[in-house]
């Protein structure tokens, strides 16, 4: 269990890498919202939070 991370993984590179290169700003894990989202939009007042299966 100790190998599963939690952030930086390679889908979630992958999505940020997406959306930066499409003109998104974002920040990552808000840690002032529950949860901690994986990305928050500031601008669109919109978190996205996924979870690997």
């Amino acid at each position: 269990m100790s190998m599963i991370r939690g952030k930086d993984t390679k889908p979630e590179i992958i999505v940020r890498k997406f959306l930066l290169g499409n003109g998104f700003r974002y920040k990552l894990h808000g840690k002032m919202l529950p949860g901690k989202p994986d990305l928050v939009f500031p601008k669109y007042k919109t978190v996205i939070s996924y979870t690997a299966v």
